[in-house]
This record gives C-alpha cells, sequence and structure tokens, in this order.
C-alpha cells in the first residue's frame, strides 16, 4: 500500500468512528480508527544479578562477601517529561533516547546546542532541528537498534553545514509549518509568519539531502525580501502535487500524489480556497498533528447538536493527539478554526472544550 493509501485508508477509519458520520459509512458501519502510538522501551538498565554456585570439597565451606553498592544513581536528565514530549514513556526511558541521540549529536554537529527542555537541536549557523521525531524514533525501534535509528535519521540531514552554505536558486524554497516552540530559539526572524496561536509558517530550504528552515543568509544570497521570499516559496509549494479528497459528509483530506508533496501537504491549508472550498456560516476545522496528514470538516454540514459536538470534537482531538504523539514529523496537535478569514484555536484538554469567541455564538454556546 503507497503512502498516500495509507493515509487516505487511516482518514477514512476516522471518519466512520465519528457517529455523526456513521451514515457515510453505511448502515451500522462503525470502524474505529486512529493511529496508536508505537512505543518501545529504550535499553534495559536493570541487570538482574545471578549468583553462581561452585562444588566445593565436602570439609570446605566458601563464603564470598560482597560490598555493598554505594554508587549514587546518576540523575535524571529531567525531572518531568517536557511539553513537547506527548509519548506515554517513562523518564526512565525518555532519558536513555536523549542520551543516545546527544551522543550522535557530538559526534555530527559538535558545536550545536543541545536543548532538551524546548526540544531541539540549534547548530551554530542557526539551523534548527526538533527533537521529537528523532525521540519517537528511538522509543519506536526494536530492542537493541536504537543507535541504528538514531543515526538513519542524522543520515537524513545530511550535511547539515554545507546544507546551510548551498541555496543553489530560489526554486528550492517551500513553506513548511511549524509549532511555536520548535522555531522559538532560533534567532532567525522574520523568516516566519505566524498563522494561528502556536502556530507559524517558516520558509524553508528543501535540499536534496534534507529540509531545513531558511536563514537571512539564504534571502541575501538569492537577493530577495522576506515577503518576495514567502510569496514565491508558498506558490512553489502550492505547486506541488497534493489533492483534496472531499469525504461526504463534511470532510476532505488531502493527498500527496508523490513524497516530495506528502511531506509538504500540511502547507496547503494555507491555501484557504483550495482548502475550504465549500462556503461554512460555522467555519471549518482543520487537524494537522503531522506532515502527511491534513484534515478538514465543514461545520455547516456535519451534526453540530451538542452530542453531535463533542462526538467530533472528541474525534478529530483524540486523533491530532494520537499521531502528534506518535510521529514523526510531528506539528501540533491542536484543532484549528477558520472562519473565513482568520485562524483560530480550538483547546482540548482532558475535561473540557474551550472554543474561540467567534464560533461560540454561532453554536449558541454561553
Amino acid at each position: 500500500m503507497s503512502a498516500s493509501t495509507a493515509r487516505l485508508a487511516r482518514s477514512l477509519l476516522l471518519v466512520c468512528a465519528l457517529t455523526l458520520v456513521a451514515a457515510a459509512c453505511g448502515e451500522g458501519g462503525g470502524a474505529s480508527g486512529g493511529q496508536e502510538a508505537a512505543t518501545a522501551g529504550g535499553p534495559d538498565t536493570t541487570a538482574a544479578s545471578e549468583a553462581s554456585t561452585t562444588t566445593a570439597p565436602p570439609t570446605t565451606i566458601v563464603t564470598t562477601l560482597e560490598a555493598p553498592n554505594t554508587t549514587a544513581a546518576e540523575p535524571a536528565c529531567v525531572e518531568e517529561l517536557p511539553e513537547w514530549f506527548l509519548d506515554d514513556a517513562t523518564i526512565e526511558e525518555f532519558c536513555d533516547a536523549i542520551e543516545l541521540i546527544r551522543v550522535e549529536q557530538e559526534q555530527r554537529l559538535p558545536n550545536a546546542t543541545f536543548d532538551v527542555a524546548e526540544g531541539m537541536i540549534v547548530t551554530s549557523d542557526d539551523a534548527v532541528f526538533s527533537l521529537v521525531n528523532p525521540v519517537a524514533k528511538t522509543l519506536a525501534a526494536e530492542p537493541g537498534q536504537e543507535a541504528a535509528a538514531i543515526a538513519e535519521h542524522f543520515d537524513a540531514l545530511g550535511d547539515i553545514a554545507a546544507q546551510a552554505d548551498d541555496v543553489a536558486d530560489a526554486s528550492r524554497l517551500r513553506v513548511l509549518l511549524y509549532a511555536n516552540d520548535y522555531v522559538g530559539a532560533a534567532d532567525i526572524e522574520p523568516l516566519w509568519t505566524e498563522v494561528a496561536p502556536g502556530l507559524h509558517a517558516a520558509i524553508v530550504v528543501d535540499s536534496p539531502e534534507a529540509v531545513r528552515i531558511a536563514v537571512q543568509a539564504d534571502l541575501d544570497t538569492l537577493g530577495l525580501s522576506f515577503d518576495e521570499a514567502y510569496d514565491l516559496a508558498l506558490a512553489q509549494t502550492l505547486a506541488l502535487d497534493a489533492q483534496l479528497e472531499l469525504i461526504p459528509p463534511g470532510f476532505g483530506i488531502f493527498v500527496g500524489a508523490d513524497p516530495d508533496a506528502a511531506f509538504f501537504q500540511t502547507s496547503f491549508v494555507l491555501d484557504t480556497d483550495t482548502a475550504f472550498p465549500t462556503p461554512s456560516s460555522l467555519g471549518h476545522i482543520a487537524i494537522l498533528p503531522s506532515r502527511g496528514t491534513l484534515v478538514v470538516v465543514n461545520l455547516d454540514e456535519v451534526d453540530t447538536t451538542s452530542v453531535g459536538l463533542v462526538d467530533l470534537i472528541v474525534g478529530l482531538s483524540a486523533e491530532a493527539h494520537g499521531e502528534f504523539a506518535a510521529g514523526p514529523n510531528s506539528i501540533t496537535p491542536n484543532l484549528l478554526w477558520w472562519d473565513g478569514e482568520s485562524f483560530d484555536i480550538i483547546e482540548v484538554t482532558d475535561n473540557s472544550v474551550v472554543f474561540p469567541e467567534g464560533l461560540r455564538g454561532p453554536l449558541g454556546l454561553s
């Protein structure tokens, strides 16, 4: 099954799982969807002590005295799991993964800043790489294969220093979406623009080996202003072969026809005429938990009674949080609301849903 077909199947399962669109899947068709986060523990650091027995002569008693282990355990890398990490691993498993990644980073990028609290690696030339993906890949790796998974991840990044100095032409500029805490530590303003609270659209360079956030030196080399570079990068991104497939009633998913388009397809939410082709007095909801998933919903075409709305929000939020936690290439677990002019956030917690002010009135909420 191709990657795009797999994404389509997963999203179809999500639609079927929501009771408000059960009719779209046939009578009684309530297949439960959603992606399960793959979690695998890090190296087992608990060694079982096995006593060896020796057969001694009958008249000899052999007694072995072992000194107590007074070596203090090393403190964990964090006191609590950081906000950017949404997997269900323990602190010990998380820190095992972080230590393996740090070792690889020190070999590959010795001058980079390794920031566990913010979840990123920042190179000396301000290129920024998230820790979300390598941690997810490490935890999902088969036992004994964690180091190989990290090495493969860094191999995919290519020669970072060479990439930073290599902007062959403006045709390599693209636009990608990033959470604020991903780009916030890099001093590269104003090479991104805010899309919604907590979410930025950044100009990136699509190098043969990896994609990196563009820096001012790139635009200086190309002789472009920020506005010129952003408009060009967005136009080139939207020219990729990713298309919206509508799933009545009210749902749509974007499907990239090739890996290049699939990686950038969440950026198509910025082309609001394409992402939200049908008018809606209540607006549209979009989820983009990772690079490969963009699901949109027209609120005028689904059940927005109190029960139907709860089913919709809970289903979408579960899908978004699950795929965001599973990774790789995570973006945001939040639900975006498009009111026809701008984006806002629908905040979902364990106990409540907080709707934007502009949506509360039309839904009859106090």
